[in-house]
């Protein structure tokens, strides 16, 4: 995999519009040299929830494509990275 994971001080600091890599990003290159690149990305969708009395507790909405919406929260924060820090592009 070889992406760097987000923290939570990372989540805590999204704005709506950053866009984030989900599950991994790959590069296949085959016979002939072509170049697949298999990057998920998804985009904040709104502001960051915070909790007063659970500190580590966070939850970001991010939506995916045209209709696929969903939440970051500290559940799945492992999956996810910033695209500025993807090692694969």
């Amino acid at each position: 995999m070889g992406d760097s994971i987000m923290k939570l001080s990372e989540v805590k600091s999204l704005r709506v519009g950053e866009i984030l890599h989900c599950n991994g990003c790959t590069v296949t290159v085959g016979k002939r040299g072509g170049r697949t690149e298999k990057i998920v990305r998804v985009r904040v969708n709104g502001q960051v929830k915070l909790w007063k009395r659970d500190s580590g507790r966070v939850k970001v909405p991010i939506k995916h494509g045209l209709w696929d919406y969903g939440y970051l929260t500290e559940a799945n924060m492992g999956l996810f990275h910033k695209a500025e820090d993807c090692t694969v592009l």
